[in-house]
C-alpha cells in the first residue's frame, strides 16, 4: 500500500479546511477592505470632479455674462451717439463751420466718456473732428490757407467759447484714403 492510500483517522478533512479559512480569511477581508476603499474613492472622485466641473463652468458662464453686459453698457452710448448723427449732419458739407456737428460733439464728449472724439467728413475732402484737450475741446478742421493744407485747431471750452487756435501742415491729406471713412 502506497503512503498516499493510507488514511490518518485522528486527521478530520474539516480541519484542513479551517486551516486554509484562518489562512485565506484575513488575505480575503484585506483585499475586500482595500476594493471598497478604492470603490469609494473612485466615487468620490468622481463626484467631486463633476461637481468642480459644473461649477467652473457656471462661473465661466457667469462671467461672461457679465463681462459682455459691461461691454455693452460701454460701448452703447457710443453707437447710440453714431446712430443720431447721420439724422442731425443730413445736409451736405461746406467749408464754413457745422456749428450743430461741434455743439454736438462737445456735448457727446462731455456725457460720454468712452466716446473720445468725433469725425464728419465729406468725399470732396472736408474734415471737421472734435477731441477732448485737457478739460476743454479742440475742434479741427482740414484747409487750405494761402496755397498750404493745414489742419486748423480751434479750442474752446464747453459752450463753445474761443480759447486759441493753431495749426500742423497738412500735405496731401486725403481723407477718403483713411480706414475711418
Amino acid at each position: 500500500m502506497s503512503a498516499a492510500e493510507i488514511v490518518d483517522p485522528t486527521r478530520s478533512p474539516a480541519s484542513s479546511r479551517q486551516k486554509v479559512l484562518q489562512f485565506l480569511g484575513p488575505i480575503v477581508g484585506v483585499l475586500l477592505v482595500i476594493a471598497a476603499i478604492i470603490a469609494i474613492s473612485l466615487h468620490n472622485y468622481r463626484t467631486t470632479r463633476q461637481g468642480a466641473i459644473a461649477l467652473s463652468s457656471d462661473l465661466l458662464r457667469s462671467q461672461q455674462k457679465y463681462v459682455t453686459e459691461e461691454v455693452r453698457n460701454y460701448l452703447s452710448p457710443a453707437s447710440d451717439s453714431a446712430s443720431i448723427a447721420p439724422d442731425m449732419f443730413g445736409s451736405p458739407l461746406t467749408d464754413a463751420s457745422p456749428d450743430s456737428f461741434m455743439l454736438y460733439g462737445r456735448s457727446m464728449l462731455a456725457h460720454t466718456p468712452q466716446v473720445d472724439s468725433f469725425y464728419l467728413a465729406s468725399d470732396q475732402g472736408q474734415f471737421w473732428m472734435v477731441t477732448r484737450h485737457g478739460k476743454d475741446y479742440e475742434q479741427t478742421h482740414f484747409q487750405v490757407e494761402n496755397g498750404h493744407e493745414v489742419y486748423r485747431h480751434t479750442y474752446v471750452d464747453q459752450n463753445g467759447t474761443y480759447l486759441g487756435t493753431a495749426f500742423d501742415p497738412a500735405d496731401k491729406y486725403d481723407v477718403t484714403a483713411r480706414p475711418w471713412f
